[in-house]
């Protein structure tokens, strides 16, 4: 009997990014014994995450004293602060530190974050400046530099190239998200109800800083076992001129091209609102035209000109391919040289020749050539006519147009995704608050009272269930019937749909509680100003909580995809980051809609309109469907294409190696 032995694998291989290369034990089951450290670390800095955030409004009124306009302000520009912090995290990775070191940087000052914020809940010694600087400062960077870092790391660790490890990881990408649910899951079933009545041998009094506590060390034991584990991660080193060199290319396109200067306008507005927008919110509206709304609707309308401009332009931003060409011309004089040097070497050059030849008639006639007669005319304009090969200056401008090209199409998906961020940030806020002024008794009749915030755990049932149900007969019924993929891009339009649903079923029930009878001396806790309840069950909102769930099994888990793979490797965190940043910039529009409309909204919801903010959410979701559908109308997926695009970015590749005979 022979024993099976594995070859120890060279830790300079696994540093080096080269473990897909060789067959350890551990390779043959990725997720279970490599990729479930990761899982975990992002479970537990979810629940941490959601521990601290998911209270946050009932600590800051009950504890801190804040008022209730204020309170909510703050919370809903806590995802503008945390979702903004990824594009740091993604250039350190991207650039210096590589993904692996990145969290494990970022989660220590998270982790000091968590234990600020656990002191400043110590019953009678609470600290409002402690708990802002623990939550806004510390667990805000640590947070931003965990995200955009932790999937890109678990996607990391599977080598496409083969089926068998391409399947993994699109199980990774749910199991992924299912791991941050799970967490969720968790802080909304129990620690919520903790924070409210106290549980065991913990007194309510102590509820916050229990749940503080708890955070910390579930966050603090996760890491410990991420490190512990770590010699089985595939570390690719970071490439730091390839962010450098993204960023030189795009603006280079920019000074060319007046779509480019209008893109980079966009993403310069959508930052400027933001950071408008952020300020805006620690602001008292106060009544009537206050700085604080004329802030929050000039942050608003700063991060939507963004948007718009960034989804025109970037469709097919072909216009950076056309900013190299435009350099090679004015080197016209070589330019000829090279080109008729090539017609005398073989069929192949010729035809590339024609190329040329036809881009310069396109540009002189005013019409727009297509990307990949851009891509090989840039290339073609690099050859060097005497040595055969490229220059690096040209080279380089050729490959990394193609990437910025590769990076700025999936942009408008992106922006996108905030309509449903904004249909999203309506449960932190609004759907708490309805919540609080419905029947709330656990068993609708006296007693113990449920934490409005545990209704969230629907949200994360939702996704827990249908993501493998939509995996395994969804997506393939629907591919049956309609006889083609079931793309991404598809997905995120049905998403949209039951985003309005979830509005629309929002709207209905509160028209519904406002007509419900008053239960008289039925205070609720956690409602500010202890308001009296409503006779309708609180458990009519399991409906528009489920529908933004399965909302996010359509939209939030395809954006992943998109993002990792459809862009190159070396940009996938800052990718994800500007993902996490249209977080961000719907947390700033959401916010400016609720300045505008506070004064309909009072601590009395029986005297307010809280239905006019999912209207508007609802209206932005009408809109947005039919122009995210013809936006994406033309999009190509690099692996779901026939291969063209490989096949296209193979030509290039060998026509700026093809090798020119001296005479």
């Amino acid at each position: 009997m022979t024993a099976s032995i594995t070859k120890t694998p060279d830790p300079e291989l696994i540093e080096g990014g080269k473990a897909h290369d060789i067959t350890p034990s551990y390779r043959t089951g990725i997720i279970r014994k490599v990729c479930i450290f990761i899982l975990l670390t992002e479970m537990c800095e979810r629940l941490c995450f959601y521990g601290l955030s998911g209270n946050m409004k009932l600590f800051l009124s009950k504890r801190l004293d804040f008022s209730s306009e204020m309170a909510a302000s703050m919370t809903t520009v806590l995802p503008a602060i945390i979702y903004v912090t990824p594009l740091f995290g993604g250039w350190i990775a991207d650039t210096y530190t590589g993904r692996y070191n990145a969290i494990l940087i970022f989660s220590c000052i998270y982790i000091a974050g968590c234990a600020l914020m656990s002191a400043s809940a110590y019953p009678g010694s609470e600290s409002s400046v402690m708990f802002m600087i623990g939550l806004y400062g510390f667990v805000g960077l640590g947070s931003g530099g965990i995200k955009p870092n932790v999937i890109t790391l678990g996607g990391d660790q599977f080598d496409a190239t083969k089926p068998e490890e391409a399947k993994q990881q699109d199980a990774f990408f749910n199991y992924f998200y299912w791991a941050i649910n799970l967490g969720a899951l968790v802080s909304f079933g129990y620690f919520s109800d903790l924070v409210l009545n106290g549980s065991g041998s913990i007194p309510q009094a102590d509820g916050f800083l229990a749940v503080f506590v708890i955070c910390t060390s579930a966050f603090t034991l996760a890491l410990i076992l991420f490190v512990a584990f770590s010699g089985r991660y595939i570390k690719n080193e970071p490439n730091g001129s390839a962010f450098a060199n993204f960023t030189s290319s795009f603006i280079s396109a920019a000074r060319s091209s007046w779509r480019g200067r209008l893109v980079l306008a966009g993403f310069i507005a959508q930052f400027l609102g933001w950071l408008i927008s952020t300020a805006s919110a620690f602001m008292s509206s106060g009544t009537g035209v206050s700085p604080a709304l004329v802030m929050s609707l000039v942050g608003m309308l700063l991060c939507v000109f963004g948007l718009v401009v960034v989804i025109l332009f970037c469709e097919d931003p072909q216009w950076v391919f056309a900013a190299v060409a435009a350099s090679t011309e004015k080197q016209q004089p070589e330019n000829d040289a090279k080109v008729a040097l090539r017609t005398s070497i073989t069929v192949a050059d010729a035809e590339k020749v024609q190329v040329v030849d036809t881009v310069q008639q396109r540009q002189r006639e005013g019409s727009r050539p297509s990307r990949s007669m851009l891509r090989s005319y840039s290339l073609s304009m690099s050859l060097d006519p005497m040595g055969g090969t490229l220059p690096a200056d040209a080279s380089s401008a050729a490959a990394c147009a193609d990437k910025t090209y590769e990076v700025l199409r999936v942009m408008p998906t992106l922006m996108f995704s905030v309509v449903f961020w904004v249909i999203y940030n309506q449960m932190a806020a609004n759907f708490y608050s309805q919540c609080c002024q419905m029947n709330i008794y656990f068993n609708q009749q006296g007693g113990s009272q449920l934490n409005a915030s545990m209704l969230s755990v629907v949200d994360c049932i939702a996704i827990i269930v249908c993501i493998p149900l939509f995996d395994a007969f969804l997506y393939p019924l629907v591919e049956r019937v309609k006889g083609s993929p079931y793309t991404p891009l598809q997905k995120i339009a049905t998403g949209f749909v039951t985003a309005f649903l979830a509005m629309v079923s929002a709207i209905t029930i509160e028209y519904l509680r406002r007509a419900a009878p008053i239960l008289e001396g039925a205070v609720s806790k956690c409602s500010t100003k202890n308001q009296l309840m409503s006779d309708l069950s609180v458990y009519w909102m399991v409906i528009p909580y489920f529908l933004i769930g399965v909302s996010e099994c359509l939209i939030s888990v395809p954006l992943y995809d998109i993002s990792y793979n459809e862009v190159p490797e070396e940009l996938r965190s800052t990718t994800q980051a500007v993902q996490l940043f249209m977080t961000a910039i719907s947390g700033a529009i959401a916010g400016a809609i609720s300045k505008s409309l506070s004064s309909y909204i009072k601590n009395n919801l029986n005297q307010s309109h809280i239905e006019y903010q999912y209207y508007v959410a609802a209206g932005l979701a009408v809109v947005a469907l039919p122009w995210f559908m013809y936006s994406s109308r033309n999009f190509k997926y690099k692996a779901k294409d026939g291969g063209k695009a490989e096949q296209e970015k193979l030509d290039s590749q060998k026509l700026s190696e093809l090798t020119v005979p001296e005479l």
